[in-house]
């Protein structure tokens, strides 16, 4: 990734914020360097460029790292990330701009950023992890009937990646009841002796 992406990944991750030097530096890099971010350094607080119109689909790892970005000023990386209903819509709103964008883009970029908390499943977590499933799957019902989350499904499956309580909880929220379905055994297990090992089990029934 280029060295403006890296710069601000690495001042959200110690400041929370980007500095009107990456601001600048965005703003007069070349357009195939801004290609896919240019919504969410908005959302950041740099000034919005518009995207070139008729583009081709901006790549997948694209636009999950701009997505991650705007996650990591919400402190989703911690087990206290800080929201509210109007930044999580103005997130989604983002995260959905590129040429190409899907929600699974914004289920990617959740499920690789919340390993980095602590073990375990804070309440602020869990109530922000069912807010994300709410703008998923509730409010973009025919947008998510046609996306295809087998993806996530398989990552649950796979024994070599376990996933955790986080992660787990993710996938009872957004995942499509017949994939969740084939995932009940880990999600289950990854959730074990958490407070919130009974309320999955009531979902997943």
């Amino acid at each position: 990734m280029n060295t403006i992406i890296t710069s601000a990944e690495r001042e959200l991750r110690t400041i929370g914020t980007l500095s009107d030097t990456t601001c600048r530096s965005f703003m007069t890099a070349d357009e195939r360097i801004r290609r896919g971010f240019e919504a969410s350094f908005a959302f950041l607080g740099c000034p919005m460029i518009n995207a070139p119109s008729g583009e081709a689909s901006v790549p997948v790892v694209r636009r999950v790292t701009a997505i991650r970005l705007m996650m990591l000023r919400l402190g989703i990386h911690t087990s206290d990330p800080h929201w509210s209903s109007q930044v999580l819509e103005q997130l989604i709103e983002a995260a959905l701009q590129p040429s190409g964008a899907q929600l699974s883009d914004i289920v990617r970029a959740l499920f690789a950023l919340l390993p980095e908390a602590p073990p375990g499943l804070s309440d602020t977590q869990a109530n922000l992890i069912r807010e994300i499933g709410v703008h998923v799957v509730g409010r973009q019902r025919r947008r998510y009937a046609a996306e295809d989350f087998s993806w996530f499904a398989q990552l649950l499956i796979d024994l070599r990646s376990k996933p955790t309580a986080a992660q787990a909880y993710l996938a009872v929220y957004t995942l499509p009841p017949a994939l969740a379905s084939q995932c009940i055994a880990p999600i289950i297990q990854a959730l074990h002796l958490t407070r919130f090992e009974e309320e999955v089990k009531q979902q997943l029934e």
